[in-house]
């Protein structure tokens, strides 16, 4: 083989592992360098390009990563707060009942528990 051929196989699987690492909606993206690398002329040139195509794949597979990890943990803090929020109309509503209507729903709420 020759070294054109030697650093062709090279250069394409490093833009292999390029597309590998993208997010998925990237994919397409990671696809055009595999054919714009086809049109560098230099080595240099060709391996600042692999080197910087590699930088975004990895900084685009961590804000997709993350991005996820968030959209999860701002629905449990949406659905805490909600569940606060029930609480406490469910706590003041108790608190602003007569006392024998207070002594009714601890009663009630005492059997229910019971129960289960």
């Amino acid at each position: 083989m020759s070294k054109r051929a030697n650093r062709l196989i090279s250069s394409v699987t490093a833009v292999r592992l390029v597309i590998w690492i993208m997010p998925p909606h990237r994919k397409g993206w990671a696809h055009e360098i595999l054919n714009e690398l086809a049109y560098i002329e230099t080595r240099p040139a060709a391996v600042r390009w692999i080197i910087g195509s590699m930088l975004f794949a990895i900084r685009e597979r961590a804000t997709y990563q993350l991005e996820n990890a968030f959209m999860n943990i701002r629905v449990i803090k949406t659905t805490l707060i909600l569940i606060a929020m029930a609480v406490s109309v469910v706590a003041g509503t108790y608190a602003i009942q007569k006392p024998y209507q207070q002594e009714r729903i601890k009663f009630a709420l005492h059997r229910f528990l019971e129960a289960k």
